[in-house]
């Protein structure tokens, strides 16, 4: 089973090539604040297999949730 270090690659990948799609269609424009937050929705989107066991990818998950829930 892959580690959450495999799911927060991939969600970085995902958040790459969202970035570049939207952007190509001219649907986003390329401001920092976006592409963080594109970012950031991408790998908890990619950690959110990790919070049924107990592991380090399910505290990363709750802890980067909390941060942005506290926001």
């Amino acid at each position: 089973m892959p580690s959450y270090r495999t799911h927060i690659f991939g969600g970085i990948i995902v958040a790459g090539v969202c970035t570049l799609v939207l952007l190509h269609f001219g649907i986003m424009e390329a401001d920092w604040q976006r592409l963080v937050s594109l970012a950031g929705v991408c790998v908890l989107g990619a950690l959110f297999p990790d919070i049924d066991t107990d592991s380090k990818g399910q505290t990363l998950f709750y802890a980067a949730f909390l941060a942005v829930d506290g926001w």
